[in-house]
């Protein structure tokens, strides 16, 4: 088997697990630029752990689970994609390389990515997908996509040309990971149809070792302090009587992972910074040397980044949608 190990090549215990669903998932992406990195033993024990411990998943198949589908939540229901990354701009014998490591057929088709190469075939896979989840019944379409340039605050033309398919194809909202950063956010119209498309570039980290202080190091990281930063996401969903479905209201909650020394042992934190900030002394910023006045500028960077997309969204749907205001 493999050891325990970090970067560049992860492989953790079971007890993640615990952890994470103890913090209140109950959804994990596992098509990432990682997801190979302990070869076919690691995807399948991955994909069969998660499930033991109760977890819905995207982006991996497996005996009896799909990588996409359609979740009924509260009565609407909400049709998931979930795609990452691969690594080479070619493939070889029918299989893709990702985070460098040769995948074999086999093994490859079984996790759902693209090629920033080969993105027609992308698109027409997606197109039959979202056909399929309107088909089972899908009121409205979420992408979870894998993708962008590690650490790059601005999003690339890869992101903004899938993004612009995406709309034109029918996803209702993507939500990106993986440049380690914040990236703007962008409510996309196709200007056929006026459909638009909430797009969130990266979310940034949720939680990490990264942040100024342990990337000093590393001028491959000029923007260190950024990689402290992390957004969740808060989507309000409407369905009228008549059928439509629709965001009927965006929220932010900026991140900042606080890491402390407690007991002589290295913390980390994930902190909801508005909560934070009307009660310092809960999340123990006000005891901390690395703590206050590195979060009010990691709330001021976040909403600086995302605000005027979702405030230009919520005001919107307020004037177009009656019903919603």
């Amino acid at each position: 088997g493999y050891e325990y190990r970090g970067h560049p090549a992860f492989n953790s215990p079971d007890s993640v697990l615990d952890s994470i669903k103890d913090a209140g998932f109950d959804m994990l992406l596992l098509s990432n630029n990682h997801i190979y990195d302990t070869r076919r033993v690691g995807m399948d024990r991955t994909l069969l752990k998660t499930r033991e411990y109760g977890f819905d998943t995207l982006g991996l198949k497996g005996e009896g689970v799909k990588s996409y589908y359609v979740k009924d939540i509260k009565g609407i229901k909400i049709g998931f994609l979930n795609y990452g990354y691969e690594s080479a701009d070619y493939r070889k014998d029918g299989g893709k390389y990702i985070n460098g490591i040769f995948v074999k057929n086999e093994d490859a088709q079984l996790i759902d990515t693209f090629n920033y190469a080969m993105k027609d075939e992308f698109y027409n896979e997606v197109a039959e997908r979202i056909a399929q989840l309107k088909k089972d019944g899908a009121d409205l379409i979420i992408l979870y996509i894998h993708w962008g340039s590690e650490y790059h605050l601005q999003e690339n033309y890869h992101q903004r040309e899938i993004a612009k398919k995406m709309c034109e194809l029918g996803v209702d909202v993507i939500l990106g990971s993986h440049p380690h950063v914040i990236q703007p956010s962008e409510i996309i119209v196709d200007e056929k149809t006026g459909r638009r498309t909430i797009c969130f570039y990266s979310l940034g980290n949720f939680i990490s070792n990264q942040n100024r202080k342990t990337l000093t190091d590393h001028p491959s990281v000029p923007l260190s302090e950024f990689t402290e930063n992390g957004v969740l996401v808060w989507l309000d969903i409407t369905k009228l009587p008549s059928g439509e479905t629709f965001v009927s209201r965006i929220e932010l909650v900026p991140t900042w992972v606080h890491r402390f020394t407690k007991e002589g042992r290295t913390r980390y934190e994930v902190v909801p910074l508005p909560m934070a900030f009307e009660k310092p002394e809960l999340f123990g910023l006000d005891q901390s040397t690395f703590g206050y006045d590195h979060s009010i500028v990691s709330y001021e960077r976040t909403i600086a980044a995302l605000s005027e997309a979702v405030y230009a969204y919520n005001e919107w749907i307020e004037n177009s949608i009656p019903a919603v205001a």
